[in-house]
């Protein structure tokens, strides 16, 4: 399964024309204002199998992928998946080369027959994306202290915890079903300001590590450059 949260229709048709697509199920959210031009897009790519579903602008891509596309997938029963979205992050400097690197690690050809051959016992990350739970911590912490007391986890596993920066990935499908747990609805999300961080979507990003780590499995990082993050994932990390 590829789930994609297309919020940028002329990045995801770029994104979509380097996908292989034999083995592949395509799961599609986009905002409802321009559901009927994604629609037309898929067409004209030719897509054989594809779920395109219409969603607020709202909770960034954590919230169409929580609430519409895993739920699709699962009730499936697909093994693998790769997650993705169509990356701007116009507040950064290097935000292009950022989108691009997480892209480039996840649209390979092997990977995808890897993930089809030989599933992983948790989840793949692009190089230099896995980052301790604790860089900016403070931002996020009131949400995810929530998270830690509803779901009974330490605060020292919490602590211990890494997270996939930039939330794009690919993994063993399985490894996220707790995830169907936490029951959000929408409304549950902040509304769309612009916002960098601390939002319920950013701190479920960093979430999904919590819940890997609760479940005995790993994340594992991609052959890659680890540079191409920008200055708070791996610059901060190295120093």
């Amino acid at each position: 399964a590829v789930l994609v949260h297309g919020y940028y229709l002329d990045a995801l048709a770029q994104m979509l024309e380097k996908l292989p697509r034999d083995g592949i199920d395509l799961y599609v959210s986009t905002p409802l204002r321009q559901l009927p031009a994604a629609v037309n897009l898929l067409r004209q790519l030719k897509w054989p199998r594809v779920q395109v579903f219409g969603v607020p602008n709202r909770g960034r891509d954590i919230a169409p992928f929580l609430l519409d596309l895993l739920p699709a997938a699962l009730a499936v029963g697909h093994a693998t998946f790769i997650k993705l979205h169509t990356k701007s992050s116009p507040h950064l400097s290097d935000g292009e080369d950022w989108g691009k690197h997480l892209l480039g690690s996840l649209l390979k050809p092997e990977l995808v027959q890897n993930l089809q051959c030989r599933p992983p016992q948790g989840l793949l990350a692009p190089a230099g994306t896995v980052i301790p739970i604790t860089i900016q911590l403070q931002n996020n912490g009131h949400h995810l202290a929530r998270l830690q007391r509803r779901f009974g986890v330490s605060g020292r596993e919490l602590l211990d915890s890494q997270f996939i920066a930039g939330s794009m990935f690919a993994g063993r499908l399985s490894s996220l079903v707790p995830l169907l747990q936490l029951e959000l609805e929408r409304c549950d999300f902040e509304p769309e300001r612009g916002q960098t961080d601390g939002t319920l979507a950013h701190s479920l990003e960093r979430w999904i590590g919590v819940e890997v780590h609760h479940l005995g499995m790993r994340i594992d990082e991609l052959p890659g450059d680890p540079r191409s993050m920008p200055g708070f994932g791996y610059r901060w990390l190295s120093n």
